[in-house]
């Protein structure tokens, strides 16, 4: 791929000097979006349920949108996000790679309590990653970064603590957050907890292809 004079332009002066990766991925995406003439929508924060919405470090970085949303704490599951404002809301930060070698269970069920917390303080929780971007090319939606620590984290809580069997969870969420794309990595490790949970897995009754693992059928 060449660059025109005019691309080249958008893309050297798109950075500040003092941007943090979890910007510069934000920027790459729209940048990329653009470039490729896609359909670039950023998806900053969706409620899940009344008390727990889920996001991406752009929501958790506006203060304003934050308190419009009755905001009181702050689950951050990405390494290189920082906690932007420690004095206003309780942040639990947990140092989670997007990574096929990352192990989810103890993370979770620490975010999982965080967040049961919360709720029954009357509070309302954010649980973030770094960015989430959907491009639509020719109808077909595809995800970008920054949209599979953050939604294991809350379907876990579904599973574990609204006893949601675990398909059920998956596609309730993917219903409140369609750019949500777990790694098949993450998603194993989602039904190996459910079956540590319940002793039962509903993977193993779905047809949806999301779960198709050559481990469990």
């Amino acid at each position: 791929m060449y660059l025109d004079q005019a691309q080249h332009k958008m893309l050297t002066t798109s950075f500040p000097d003092d941007y943090s990766e979890a910007s510069l991925l934000d920027t790459m995406s729209s940048w990329l979006g653009r470039l490729l003439g896609l359909n670039a929508t950023p998806h900053s924060m969706d409620k899940i349920l009344p008390f727990l919405f889920l996001g991406n470090d752009h929501a958790a970085s506006h203060l304003p949108d934050l308190r419009k949303a009755g905001i009181t704490h702050v689950c951050n599951v990405a390494t290189q996000c920082n906690d932007h404002f420690p004095d206003h809301f309780e942040y639990l930060h947990l140092h989670l790679f997007d990574s096929p070698t990352q192990k989810l269970a103890k993370h979770i069920k620490a975010a999982g309590a965080f967040i049961h917390r919360a709720k029954h303080t009357n509070g309302r929780v954010l649980v973030h990653c770094v960015a989430g971007w959907s491009y639509v090319v020719h109808d077909v939606a595809q995800c970008g970064v920054g949209v599979s620590r953050s939604v294991c984290v809350v379907v876990a809580y579904l599973v574990e603590h609204c006893h949601m069997p675990l398909v059920q969870a998956y596609d309730y969420v993917k219903r409140k957050r369609p750019v949500m794309c777990p790694s098949e990595s993450f998603r194993m490790q989602l039904a190996m907890y459910e079956i540590a949970l319940f002793e039962s897995s509903s993977v193993l009754s779905t047809s949806n292809s999301d779960w198709d693992f050559y481990e469990l059928n």
